[in-house]
């Protein structure tokens, strides 16, 4: 059971590879500006793990950290005011819904931005692993069944958090530990 070709020996392993990824993800993450290389670099090892390839995820997550600074932080920047950008138009036309706008109405422009947020969690579940925006359009456009499964991934945690009456110690606890690796991790099964 504990012998290193065991199952449960790679099981475990992979685990600990895990929260040690996303403690350096949460750890980089701390200046915000940073999060994009942070998620690259979480994405890049999670990705590795997926494919046996990785060894050194502590090693392997700083050198790529450094490695994709700009790309990754100006894609993090633009998705994270865009998806801001949303979520307020959703509040305001949930606010307007009946005074300004018809109920109608409000559904169909709710439905829209809805849709564009989607679209930009499927970019975001295809750029951070190449880190190339031209790319990640192409393949998730190609392999489109795939990439709905990794939007899926990305989404579920906010999704949790948005509709289950979830304690905020329990998201804390579970983001810390493993929250920000794990979809990383089964995007990189996903998309094998």
């Amino acid at each position: 059971m504990f012998s290193p070709d065991s199952r449960f020996y790679a099981a475990f392993s992979l685990a600990a590879d895990l929260v040690i990824v996303n403690i350096c993800m949460v750890i980089a993450s701390l200046p915000v500006v940073t999060a994009g290389a942070a998620t690259k670099a979480g994405a890049h090892v999670t990705r590795q793990l997926a494919r046996d390839e990785g060894s050194r995820p502590f090693a392997t997550f700083w050198k790529q950290f450094r490695a994709s600074f700009l790309p990754s932080t100006g894609y993090f920047v633009g998705a994270t005011c865009i998806a801001v950008l949303g979520i307020y138009e959703i509040i305001v036309i949930r606010r307007a819904e009946g005074e300004l706008i018809s109920p109608t109405a409000a559904i169909i422009l709710e439905a829209g931005i809805w849709s564009g947020l989607l679209v930009l969690i499927i970019l975001t579940a295809r750029f951070y692993p190449a880190c190339n925006l031209k790319g990640a359009v192409m393949n998730a456009v190609r392999d489109l069944p795939r990439t709905l499964c990794a939007a899926l991934c990305l989404a579920t945690l906010p999704m949790v958090v948005i509709f289950t009456p979830v304690g905020l110690g329990a998201i804390v606890t579970y983001v810390v530990l493993i929250g920000l690796a794990l979809p990383w991790y089964l995007i990189g099964l996903i998309l094998k």
